[in-house]
């Protein structure tokens, strides 16, 4: 009985839990945004951790098809505890999809939030497109009147 007590106990904290990631929303709609952010920032090389991009994808189609927990903690009591197993079970796994994806998201904001001290400087990025535009501009000068002509 008391192993039973003991699983309850943690189901709770599951559920629990579970429901604060979730925060209010279903599973498919926190897949479908953390996707769209996640590939967004893969694609600007902002993605953390980079090797967990896989199975980023396998927990977030996990998230996609997972429902809502259709029990509640009252629903959940020692005798109960074995009649619900698959439902315990599901309930685990998209626990488990919610904390790797939020660790994840968690991450590549920290990489985001990191990259943008000259990243996301735009009047220093335009400085430095001007230099190298003027640095150009002599090289090209340097090389005489008839070195762009010649090349055509």
């Amino acid at each position: 009985m008391e192993a039973q007590s003991a699983e309850s106990a943690q189901m709770h904290r599951v559920y629990v839990n579970t429901s604060a990631l979730l925060e209010g929303q279903s599973p498919r709609s926190v897949a479908l945004a953390a996707e769209n952010v996640a590939r967004t920032a893969n694609d600007a090389g902002f993605f953390r951790p980079a090797d967990k991009w896989g199975e980023f994808r396998r927990m977030i189609d996990d998230l996609s098809v997972s429902e809502s927990s259709d029990w509640t903690l009252e629903d959940l009591d020692d005798a109960s505890v074995i009649l619900w197993q698959p439902i315990i079970r599901r309930t685990l796994r998209l626990h488990r999809s919610l904390e790797f994806v939020k660790r994840v998201m968690d991450e590549t904001r920290i990489e985001c939030e990191r990259g943008q001290g000259s990243a996301g400087d735009v009047p220093h990025l335009k400085s430095e497109v001007k230099s190298h535009v003027e640095k150009l501009a002599k090289l090209v000068t340097d090389l005489g009147p008839g070195w762009a002509n010649d090349r055509q």
